[in-house]
């Protein structure tokens, strides 16, 4: 509850308890009586916290300070400051001022203050840090600072005079979507900042010289941060959409007698041995193979290729496990911890298959929980990670399970075990004899159902060449 994750989500902290003092401050600011008993509330806290840096920002002690004014950060307190960290209450107040009565200025007059305010405070912050090569800071830019106050509540008034009717359809809707995930692009943009902006350095040297390549660095952030943000709000969204849907199955399970000391006992055995896994995930060491399942993926997240800089038959893997070692090294800029998180990545995934498997097979009694689980528990040479192991025997039972248990006339499943086989073909070559096999079978099949055979060699659909053409499609 730190949120230390990013660097820019200190604030959310202060969020956290804003909203809860909301109700309280609306009951402040409704049972003032009249616009000037509001307007001394907003003046009252714009004294306390705002005004300090107006006047506790210059020293007053030397003559030479004001010449050379970065010589010295001493300054003068003249006005009480002890209340500065209390400005979120002020712009609150602010905003609740604004939306009911607004500013009588002109919306001209206002884009000119707004003008007018950044070409004076860009000169007095050059003027500040005047015979220093560094950039000066102080409390003046603060977000208790006077110039990000005057200037949001400019901007802020600005922006709600705009009549978004006169806006086009598509243009609203992408200025809607994107307010809607402001939060968490804001949030996730510093780990494409410590991805994009080192190389940018590491390229070019001179500070300068990279002003020019603004306006490709920040979009490029921006659409990054974006993109993620969508991957995750379509997460929120599935993670809040499943909670009822489970509660609600779990509610059918326990009115449904007849499967319901089954499932329960499946859940119960596997709640024991998944929380087991994930103890036993920080326990242990799998020898050098554990950490070379990884290397492959590695290599070519930096550069490598598959097949002309390496040749062993177990490459293939490295290009699944490629998003997995891209996206941990995007998100902790390095590799250290990654063999602990494929542990637990692996314990996820593994127990996924584990269900899905139960739901296809749970008709058929006490003996689907027992299969199942002991599936479960079982790890290819007792290493759990993800490995052209682990990895081969999941995706090679969840195509089995998909095929057996799809309908005839469903075709998408079938093309998702096609995916999945080949998939476990990358992990393990030899498996693509299976798909010769399978091959075979249906052409037999089809030569002894020409024949009219009285006795039907395979008896199942999956034999067919309907289902044959779709299981080829996912494996394309």
């Amino acid at each position: 509850m730190d949120f230390s994750g990013s660097n820019y989500s200190w604030y959310i902290e202060m969020y956290i308890g804003l909203f809860l003092l909301i109700p309280f401050l609306n009951i402040i600011y409704n049972n003032l009586k009249s616009q000037k008993h509001k307007q001394i509330l907003v003046w009252t806290l714009f004294c306390l916290t705002i005004l300090p840096s107006m006047f506790n920002i210059f020293n007053f002690e030397t003559s030479h300070w004001w010449a050379v004014p970065s010589s010295s950060d001493i300054f003068s307190k003249i006005v009480p400051a002890w209340w500065i960290n209390f400005y979120p209450i002020t712009y609150y107040f602010v905003g609740c001022y604004l939306r009911e009565y607004g500013l009588k200025i002109k919306t001209k007059t206002l884009l000119l203050l707004f003008f007018l305010c950044t070409i004076c405070f860009c000169t007095f912050n050059y003027y500040r840090s005047y015979g220093t090569t560094t950039f000066k800071t102080s409390m003046y830019i603060f977000w208790y600072g006077f110039q990000p106050f005057f200037l949001s509540v400019l901007l802020f008034t600005m922006l709600s005079r705009i009549n978004g009717k006169k806006i086009p359809i598509v243009g609203r809707f992408i200025l809607w979507k994107i307010s809607d995930l402001a939060l968490p692009m804001y949030l996730v943009s510093f780990i494409f900042d410590n991805y994009f902006y080192p190389e940018l350095n590491k390229a070019i040297n001179p500070i300068p010289s990279r002003i020019m390549y603004y306006f490709i660095m920040v979009p490029l952030v921006f659409f990054c941060s974006m993109l993620l943000s969508v991957l995750i709000v379509i997460a929120q969204k599935i993670i809040f959409f499943s909670i009822p849907k489970l509660w609600n199955y779990f509610k059918t399970l326990v009115k449904n007698s007849s499967i319901n000391k089954q499932t329960i006992l499946f859940f119960i055995l596997m709640t024991g041995a998944i929380i087991f896994s994930f103890w036993k995930c920080s326990y242990g060491f799998g020898g050098n193979d554990e950490a070379f399942y990884l290397t492959t993926a590695h290599r070519l997240s930096l550069g490598d290729s598959l097949l002309s800089d390496e040749w062993h038959l177990s490459q293939f893997s490295g290009f699944l496990l490629l998003p997995f070692v891209s996206l941990y090294r995007l998100i902790m800029g390095s590799t250290e911890g990654i063999l602990l998180t494929a542990r637990f990545t692996y314990v996820i995934l593994h127990a996924a298959i584990t269900f899905l498997s139960y739901n296809k097979i749970k008709k058929i009694g006490y003996m689907s929980v027992i299969a199942c689980v002991l599936y479960f528990i079982f790890t290819p040479y007792d290493i759990m990670a993800l490995s052209y192991n682990t990895m081969a025997l999941d995706l090679l039972v969840l195509t089995g399970i998909i095929m057996s248990t799809s309908k005839s006339h469903h075709f998408i499943p079938v093309i998702i075990s096609g995916i999945a086989f080949s998939a476990a073909v990358l992990c393990c070559p030899y498996l693509a004899v299976a798909y010769l096999l399978y091959g075979i079978c249906v052409i037999t099949n089809i030569f002894f159902t020409k024949r009219n055979c009285t006795k039907t060699i395979f008896s199942e659909k999956i034999f067919s060449p309907q289902i044959f053409l779709w299981f080829t499609c996912g494996v394309v």
